[in-house]
């Protein structure tokens, strides 16, 4: 079969959409010998964690000219019958106009519909262009992948399809999480970042929606012995300053400390240390950082909102992240109680064991083959 992919985040984004996609078609490749993936992207630059697909004999490249975002929304179909495809997936929420061919099936998957819970974060133009294109692609595929139930839901609700159109086949995250690191690698890492014996992480995007200052009053709240070192792992501005800001005013400097950008390799040896996962988000399609933790053997403490019980399983344990209160009596549990620990952890790695890579490619294989 040749499965044609969408591969601007492939190459481009090294975050969320990067990894789903590079998960996928590295799955896919590893499975199916028989298998040829054609990749299309408006621009090419060689990275370390792209070179399997530059170098794969059954991979093949289609790469636009200089400033191709015109190409990828108009010009991939019409390679497509040269290509001899016999499906096309949009990895992330988009496929091109004009591309409706009887003999190439067309899939796209949804990763959430966040704009449209929060549009306040968003601008006017931003969610008229993501709206458009999002309407698109669920109108002209074949098949909608969800990334979670609650993207299901989001989906159906906003947009014209039909249930029987949409699928949910959840992500895994990075492989390298499943492999614990030696003390020797760990204690690298401490040295190297100075990190405190043990403490309390969070992870992501400094943004509003990552509700992180809500996490800020819980940690006055808590007692002194639970007060662990707080690490954040993450990038923004505007909302790293308002952080700082309250940092200052409440005399929380020695708490609370902002990681530097690290490589990606360094990230589940962090996770393997930290005594606790708070990820206090107000809203996602997914939430991967979760089910890092769970492969690390992290403890982790969410929201009960939007998909993150899905990433988290049943043995974190999930508030209303809007009250501080409830974060903090969180925090001090699932730091306080060791029984309590001990539980979340091994209920944690059996729950993420049924998200791999080698799961995900081969439930989306199947759907490429029920369409076809």
């Amino acid at each position: 079969m040749r499965w044609g992919f969408d591969a601007k985040r492939l190459f481009h984004n090294y975050t969320g959409l990067g990894n789903y996609s590079r998960t996928l078609v590295s799955g896919l490749l590893a499975a199916h010998e028989e298998d040829e993936i054609v990749l299309y992207t408006p621009r090419f630059s060689s990275q370390t964690r792209t070179q399997l697909f530059e170098k794969h004999p059954r991979v093949h490249l289609r790469v636009g000219p200089r400033g191709g975002s015109l190409w990828r929304t108009w010009q991939i179909p019409t390679f497509w019958s040269g290509d001899q495809l016999n499906l096309y997936h949009g990895l992330s929420h988009e496929l091109p106009r004009g591309g409706k061919q009887p003999q190439v099936r067309q899939v796209v998957t949804m990763h959430d519909l966040i704009f449209k819970h929060y549009p306040q974060h968003y601008s006017s133009w931003d969610r008229f262009i993501y709206d458009r294109k999002w309407k698109h692609a669920c109108q002209q595929a074949d098949l909608v992948i969800a990334i979670s139930e609650q993207t299901k839901r989001d989906v159906l609700a906003h947009y014209p399809i039909t249930e029987d159109r949409i699928r949910v086949i959840y992500q895994p995250c990075d492989r390298q999480f499943q492999h614990m690191a030696s003390q020797q690698e760990k204690q690298a890492l401490r040295e190297k970042y100075q990190l405190p014996a043990a403490f309390v992480l969070a992870v992501g995007a400094l943004t509003e929606r990552k509700n992180l200052l809500k996490a800020l009053e819980a940690w006055m709240l808590l007692p002194a012995d639970a007060q662990l070192p707080f690490l954040i792992l993450g990038e923004g501005r505007a909302y790293r300053k308002k952080m700082e800001a309250f940092i200052q005013e409440k005399k929380l400097e020695h708490l609370v400390r902002f990681l530097p950008k690290m490589a990606w390799a360094e990230v589940p040896l962090l996770y393997q240390q930290a005594s606790l996962l708070l990820y206090p988000s107000l809203f996602e399609g997914f939430g991967l950082p979760l089910l890092e933790a769970l492969w690390s053997g992290t403890p982790v403490v969410s929201g009960q909102n939007s998909s993150l019980p899905e990433a988290g399983g049943p043995g974190s344990i999930y508030v209303d992240v809007r009250n501080p209160e409830a974060i903090a009596e969180a925090v001090q549990r699932g730091l306080g109680d060791e029984a309590l620990r001990k539980k979340m952890i091994a209920a944690g790695r059996a729950y993420a064991r049924q998200f791999t890579s080698e799961r995900m490619a081969r439930e989306i294989r199947s759907a490429y083959l029920d369409l076809l």
